[in-house]
């Protein structure tokens, strides 16, 4: 994916492992805030890309992964509240979401200019990565919670 009205690119690869490409020398041109809101477009068209792939994927199974009663429902609606975050080792990048539904992304000030592209490319895919089994972890105990 890349985010929009830029050359950074993102991959997502088994369920929790995030890479991020800069084409060309970007990096060189870019400042905090401008990174925060590129990453918060890639992390939505990440997650967007995702579910489509999967449903794509369980489209010719018997697999039911849409809301069937209340109990669903009820799960689905929490389930979109859940917030979880993702930091870097660095604590110069965190990653946040409500829900997998709306995401922001916070870094440090100076951390575009102290870290270099490689670094900062292993820090937000760290911070992705972190957030993604926090998510998880809480869907987990959701689920316990609704249906064991």
């Amino acid at each position: 994916m890349t985010a929009p009205g830029t050359d950074i690119e993102a991959e997502l690869s088994r369920r929790t492992d995030i890479a991020l490409f800069f084409k060309d020398s970007d990096y060189a041109f870019v400042n905090e805030p401008i990174m925060e809101r590129a990453l918060t477009s890639i992390a939505r068209l990440l997650w967007v890309g995702w579910q489509r792939e999967y449903r794509r994927a369980i489209e010719y199974t018997n697999l039911s992964i849409d809301a069937e009663n209340a109990t669903d429902f009820a799960f689905f609606a929490e389930r979109d509240a859940v917030e979880a975050a993702g930091e870097s080792s660095n604590k110069r990048i965190t990653v946040a979401t409500v829900g997998m539904k709306s995401f922001s992304v916070h870094i440090e000030p100076d951390t575009v200019r102290d870290l270099s592209q490689s670094e900062f490319c292993t820090s937000v895919s760290e911070a992705a990565g972190n957030l993604i089994q926090h998510y998880l972890a809480e869907v987990g105990e959701l689920k316990k919670r609704y249906y064991d």
